[in-house]
């Protein structure tokens, strides 16, 4: 659902990045060992979009405790929504659009 709304709304000014948290959850020693797992599921599910690899700073910054983990981040860098769980495609379009439209 991810890779449509990003092809979605590319042209109108959406940008989209993966962040993958899998050193921490998934117990990894390095990123070395996280990019091993990561990019074969980038390449297999053609993401269209960056994906990097998240650390402790990252996690700390945006208060990750639980996964999966969404931000819209507004055209002046603020973070306007958060989704904890799974993403309702409606609910995150919904508020894309709203995004969008202000920063026109």
């Amino acid at each position: 659902m991810f890779i449509e709304v990003a092809k979605a709304y590319e042209s109108r000014g959406l940008a989209t990045i993966g962040v993958s948290e899998d050193i921490a959850y998934a117990d990894l020693k390095n990123a070395e060992e996280a990019w091993n797992r990561v990019r074969p599921f980038v390449r297999d599910h053609r993401v269209p979009y960056p994906v990097v690899m998240g650390d402790s700073l990252v996690t700390t910054a945006y208060d990750i405790k639980a996964l999966p983990l969404t931000y819209l981040v507004d055209a002046k860098g603020r973070v306007a929504a958060r989704y904890s769980g799974v993403v309702e495609r409606a609910n995150l379009e919904a508020n894309i659009k709203a995004l969008l439209a202000e920063s026109r």
